[in-house]
């Protein structure tokens, strides 16, 4: 899908100590881009307890603006069935361009958004934007790293994050890594993979360099994981587009996967 201004924000809450942290940056974000919230809550299973369903949904919605301190404005959203797929579905129904909001923790058995598994599940299959969020509190993404392989991938992250332009200005900085080639015993033939990496490497850098000259990139070697997990201190939030468009394939594979679990800043899954 082409990316979008984002115009909307859905939030997945589950009543979890940390939904509370991540209902406050949907918050802020809203605030400060002035787009509406929808907050969605998802029950995997139902038990009325003598009440009917309505009975219920009237009920989840009066404690969710009691738990989360809402006004009767914002839109609330209670419906049955597995939270990353229903959230998905919510958001498919949004006219504007939505940015789906989740907590990579939490506990809940009627709604586990936060738990690392579902927040995966979004970011896999959602066609929309996804804001993973870590850490103990609320930030706007002044300072927005992008892991890159320079392909169109990269295009994409890049495309999507200019959706903060025009109301956070955020400056941003395309990191690449080289992984460094799997040792061999014939040095002369290991030196040789090395110059054939690195010079196509330098070909890429400077064919992606010209089409973007106004961007911040750098270049460093090692373990991609590693080298993006340090890199990411420095930073609000990682921005990465980890699918093939066509084949909805990760494109850093397992790496992808490992950032959203272990590195503790927020991180935008672009489409």
């Amino acid at each position: 899908m082409q990316n979008q201004d984002i115009g909307h924000i859905i939030v997945g809450i589950d009543f979890s100590k940390y939904s509370k942290i991540v209902v406050k940056e949907a918050q802020k974000l809203s605030e400060t881009m002035n787009v509406p919230i929808t907050y969605c809550y998802a029950y995997e299973y139902f038990q009325t307890l003598g009440g009917t369903v309505d009975e219920f949904v009237l009920k989840m919605k009066f404690q969710i603006r009691k738990v989360y301190k809402l006004s009767e404005n914002p839109k609330i959203i209670v419906q049955m069935g597995d939270p990353a797929e229903q959230l998905i579905e919510i958001a498919k129904k949004i006219e504007q361009a939505p940015l789906i909001i989740v907590g990579h923790k939490g506990y809940s058995k009627l709604a586990r958004f936060f738990l690392g598994s579902t927040a995966e599940k979004v970011a896999t299959l959602s066609p929309f934007p996804v804001w993973i969020h870590r850490g103990r509190r609320a930030l706007l993404p002044k300072r927005i790293l992008i892991p890159s392989d320079l392909t169109e991938q990269t295009d994409r992250a890049l495309s999507q994050v200019k959706s903060f332009e025009s109301s956070v200005h955020p400056s941003l900085e395309l990191y690449h890594v080289i992984p460094n080639p799997i040792p061999m015993l014939d040095f002369t033939v290991h030196k040789e993979m090395v110059k054939q990496i690195n010079d196509e490497d330098n070909k890429n850098f400077s064919n992606f360099s010209k089409t973007h000259p106004d961007l911040k990139m750098i270049r460093s070697h090692g373990n991609i994981l590693d080298k993006v997990e340090k890199k990411s201190k420095g930073f609000d939030i990682v921005a990465l587009s980890p699918r093939d468009k066509n084949r909805r394939n990760p494109l850093l594979g397992k790496v992808a996967t490992k950032l959203i679990r272990s590195v503790n800043k927020p991180i935008l899954i672009c489409p």
